[in-house]
């Protein structure tokens, strides 16, 4: 880690090289944050790079991939509800309650 680096509320595992700010992040081992890039409330996975000036929000991402210089990702805090049709994930089903109890175990 470098004098210009910030790790809050974080896990930073072994090899991971931090010159920039990770705030409510699990960092795999090897991920390197370049001086001026924000990780926050994110998972990196192994051997990822972020580059300088990049803004990483509410991701995760997987393992041995760059993201490139002053690139914003994520959404930040939205938790818009979304709307799945189960029924057509679970055929012959009319209803979610039907599908499910259908389901070995359910209640």
């Amino acid at each position: 880690m470098h004098s210009s680096w910030e790790l809050v509320n974080s896990i930073a595992s072994n090899g991971c090289v931090i010159s920039g700010k990770v705030v409510n992040s699990v960092l795999s081992p090897g991920v390197i944050v370049e001086k001026g890039a924000v990780v926050r409330d994110s998972v990196i996975m192994n051997d990822t790079i972020i580059k300088s000036g990049t803004v990483v929000d509410c991701c995760v991402l997987d393992k041995e991939i760059e993201i490139g210089e002053d690139a914003r990702i994520g959404g930040g805090k939205d938790n818009t509800p979304i709307s799945w049709n189960l029924t057509r994930y679970l055929p012959g089903s009319r209803s979610l309650e039907n599908a499910l109890a259908s389901r070995p175990g359910y209640r």
